[in-house]
């Protein structure tokens, strides 16, 4: 049995489909069940939302290794204010990292202004998605 905080891990998300195509999805289905579909059900209605907003490779690329599986609840403001933390930590500017996750940057500086998020040690509860469990993502560039 694989472990569903290893399987859905946002690192191995990131790593397959990408920042922006990550991004992409957590803007689309923010806050709600996510259906991966095989491959071979890419062109039908129900997962033309998903191909929309990631892009047809990125979309074959989660097919291929989540086909017929669910994310539970795709979240998007402990990413985006982890990411926010980490790109900064980097040395980019607020300009940079508003234009890059595609908010404002009133929100990067409101984001900046509240204590920084802790990595989670704990996993997710088994009904809660383990994405919610991404408070240690790496940002590569």
């Amino acid at each position: 049995m694989v472990d569903e905080d290893d399987k859905f891990s946002l690192d191995k998300i990131i790593a397959l489909i990408g920042m922006h195509a990550v991004l992409r999805m957590c803007q689309e289905y923010a806050g709600r069940r996510l259906y991966i579909p095989h491959v071979q059900g890419l062109s039908s209605r129900r997962s033309s939302r998903l191909v929309t907003a990631i892009g047809l490779d990125a979309a074959v690329k989660m097919a291929e290794n989540w086909g017929g599986e669910y994310i539970s609840s795709v979240p998007v403001r402990p990413l985006k204010r982890s990411l926010v933390w980490k790109m900064k930590d980097e040395g980019h500017s607020v300009s940079y990292i508003a234009r890059d996750m595609m908010v404002t940057e009133r929100w990067v500086y409101q984001t900046l202004s509240y204590p920084r998020p802790q990595p989670s040690t704990q996993t997710a509860p088994p009904d809660l998605p383990p994405l919610l469990s991404m408070m240690g993502v790496s940002h590569e560039r």
